[in-house]
């Protein structure tokens, strides 16, 4: 990334974390109405848990996409 592009991607990160955390609390909000507060962090749970998949997918196609250019 360009020097003189660092804010624009800095601004994008920050606005994606807030609306992140916009998101996720009205969503959870939906979930504690439903199951309770026990099921926030079931939900948090298997959520993290596929986030992390979808992560790690990510990075390997990343890795093998680098290592064919090489």
């Amino acid at each position: 990334m360009s020097p003189d592009r660092r804010g624009a991607a800095n601004s994008a990160f920050l606005i994606g974390m807030d609306g992140g955390i916009a998101v996720g609390s009205v969503l959870l909000g939906g979930v504690v109405q439903l199951f309770g507060y026990a099921g926030i962090f079931r939900y948090s749970i298997v959520f993290l848990l596929l986030l992390l998949v979808v992560l790690a997918v990510g990075m390997l196609r990343r890795d093998s996409m680098v290592s064919v250019e090489k």
